[in-house]
Order: C-alpha cells, then structure tokens, then sequence
C-alpha cells in the first residue's frame, strides 16, 4: 500500500512539474525590431543563397516586422519581406527569412501569396507578429496575421503560425495549426490565441 501511494506522490510531482515547465518556460525570448539597415545587409550578403525571387533589399523590407530574437545569449533574426511574385508583377507575396547570429540565411519561405499553392490570396502586409507563445518542445510559436486580398477584391487577415527551433535554428510554418484557423473568423492574436487554446479542448 505504502508503495502504492510513494509512487502516486512521485507521478503527481512530475506531472506538476511538466505543467510548470510548459507554462513558464525555463528561458523566454528577448525580442526587439531591428533596424531596417542591418535587414537589408543581411539580405544582401546572402543574395546568392535566398531561393525567393524579386527579392531585393532596397525595397522588399518590412521594418516594423523584422525582429532580433535573443535567447540564451545567441541572437536570431527574423526579417518580414514583401516582392512582387514571379508570375506576375502586379502581384505580391509575403515572404519570412531566418538569419542566425553571423548573418546566414537559415531558411527563406512564402507565407501567403499568389505563387504559394496553399495560401494563393494577393499579400499586402503584415499586420502583427507575436512571439510569446511557446510549444511543449520549448520552441516558440510565433503568430503572424497577415493582410490579404481575394480575386474578388475582398480583404480579409490570415493568421499564420510558424515554429522556431532555437537549437538548429529552423523556422517553418506549422501546418496543422495554421489550417485549422483558415475558417477562424479571428482578426487579432488574443483572438488566435483564444480559438486555438477553444480547439485544443475539444481535441
């Protein structure tokens, strides 16, 4: 019996302390704009490396949406761009690159756009970024919206939610979760955060 509840007692602890370590994670990022400068140089200095076309630093930046993340004492760069697409001129994208700390492109991809095949709507901007959202994993989960534009000339926000891995690091749309809320009526992030934290209790 005595076993019973040492091991009861032990199991309880331990599923507190997951809880605790998933609700404040041990390390949280420092994040803060960066200059729109250093974006364009690291844009340049990678030019050779970037597999997004009409990408140009003079005039691609999205300054107000282009971040330093700092986490463990290792700077990440992520800097928010706007091209027009290859299929069309008269037509944008909304595009992410991940620099590390030395200014090295890590990963460059589409967001939304009229070249993306899962998010094919015509990209104004972007409207918000959010990074204090954390997976069970410990990587953050950063909640983008993002201003679109149907063929039929309707406007609407499109949340987008990516993953970054501090330890590689990677950046990567995730999917699952983005999917989920192309049906969402949410135009801010409480909202997405209200909707996805709803869905996950009825998964």
């Amino acid at each position: 019996m005595q076993i019973k509840i040492i091991i009861f007692t032990l199991v309880s602890i331990l599923n507190c302390l997951n809880v605790l370590a998933i609700e404040n994670p041990p390390i949280k990022a420092k994040v803060n704009p960066i200059d729109e400068t250093i974006a364009k140089k690291f844009i340049r200095n990678n030019a050779g490396h970037i597999n997004l076309k009409n990408l140009k630093s003079s005039v691609n930046i999205e300054p107000e949406q282009s971040f330093k993340i700092n986490i463990r004492s290792k700077d990440i760069y992520i800097v928010s761009a706007h091209r027009r697409t290859p299929s069309d001129d008269n037509l944008f994208t909304c595009s992410v690159l991940l620099f590390d700390q030395s200014g090295v492109i890590k990963s460059a991809f589409d967001t939304m756009g009229n070249d993306d095949e899962k998010r094919p709507w015509y990209c104004d901007y972007v409207e918000a970024m959010s990074f204090k959202d954390y997976y069970l994993d410990g990587s953050l989960k950063i909640i983008g919206l993002y201003r679109g534009t149907a063929p039929s000339s309707e406007h609407f926000i499109l949340p987008v939610i990516m993953k970054l891995n501090f330890n590689k690091p990677s950046l990567e749309i995730d999917e699952e979760l983005t999917s989920k809320l192309e049906d969402a009526d949410v135009t801010t992030i409480q909202g997405v955060r209200s909707y996805l934290k709803k869905h996950e209790k009825k998964d």
